[in-house]
């Protein structure tokens, strides 16, 4: 039998959210599940003023935005976050921090890569994930091994308001991005991947659909179905189908797409939300702050997994 959540269980995870989560996802959560029309668009505008609080005046986001690296400067990986949350929500208050965020990418944009770099050498100044500690003799993180990851969504962001870019060729990157995920053979990087799903979602069918193909072969080759897995730190099937037009177009039927959605629904009903499944192993006290925030984080979004998936049952 299928599990659906209550709305006493969303008001449940609601508070669990207030209680530890960063005052931006708190204004997610009411931006998509607050009962008045009214009170969801004063939530948009308080995600836009949460978001400003990232913002730097270069145009690029920081402070923790991605709450695995506490580096206050701006990063591309931290921008890309700013970007999504900003297009979540559709926040049309935040349209003034679009077009200097769109030139902090141009500024940061590596020819050579043909990309970005995800965060600068400064991030080991600062509290961190050891995933996210730049190596000087490699020039980057383990993270900048796979190119799409955070460079295919910011690329969608470019395309979206290619209107406001004026030092890259928009139609070359995108032809790139398109070519370089065409061209692989292994995917050992789910966040590549998840970052590539980004991109289909922000470009037209037309432009789309060539990387439809590759996109099922990645994601048949790295989701992990064997329920007995989902306690480590592995690519479930909701964390590349959130909604059912990603599920249908991975073939993701019931038999993968309900056991999934039965253990979320089952985790939010018993404890009010879904802890992460990592840890940094450093920093303790910056961990204990971050594993916090990550709480409210991943709550949420299974939350609005649960509810584009028909689980959330109306009030």
């Amino acid at each position: 039998m299928k599990r659906y959540l209550t709305p006493e269980d969303v008001d449940r995870a609601g508070s669990l959210i207030r209680r530890v989560g960063r005052a931006v996802d708190v204004a997610r959560f009411d931006a998509h599940f607050a009962t008045e029309p009214a009170a969801r668009a004063m939530a948009v505008d308080t995600v836009v003023r949460c978001l400003r609080d990232y913002w730097n005046p270069d145009g690029g986001f920081g402070h923790g935005l991605e709450s695995d690296f506490m580096l206050p400067d701006s990063s591309p990986m931290a921008t890309s976050i700013g970007l999504r949350s900003l297009d979540e929500v559709g926040a049309a208050a935040g349209d003034d921090l679009v077009a200097p965020t769109i030139r902090y990418l141009e500024r940061t944009f590596d020819p050579t890569r043909q990309g970005w770099f995800a965060v600068p050498r400064q991030v080991n100044d600062h509290p961190h994930a050891p995933w996210w500690g730049f190596d000087p003799n490699e020039g980057g993180t383990v993270i900048d091994r796979s190119w799409g990851n955070p460079t295919a969504e910011l690329i969608g962001y470019i395309y979206k308001h290619r209107s406001l870019v004026s030092a890259l060729d928009v139609e070359a990157l995108v032809n790139h991005a398109v070519d370089y995920l065409n061209s692989k053979r292994e995917f050992p990087s789910e966040h590549e991947v998840f970052c590539f799903i980004a991109l289909h979602r922000l470009l037209p069918a037309e432009i789309s659909e060539a990387i439809e193909p590759k996109l099922r072969e990645a994601v048949r080759s790295l989701v992990r179905t064997d329920p007995r897995e989902w306690g480590h730190y592995v690519p479930r099937p909701h964390h590349f189908a959130s909604d059912p037009s990603l599920a249908e177009m991975f073939g993701f039927g019931p038999d993968v797409m309900d056991p999934d959605l039965d253990d979320l629904a089952a985790s939010v009903k018993r404890d009010g939300a879904l802890y992460p499944v990592w840890r940094w192993g450093q920093y303790p006290e910056a961990w204990e702050r971050a594993k916090q925030h990550w709480t409210g984080y991943i709550t949420l979004r299974a939350l609005l997994v649960l509810r584009a998936f028909g689980r959330c049952e109306p009030r």
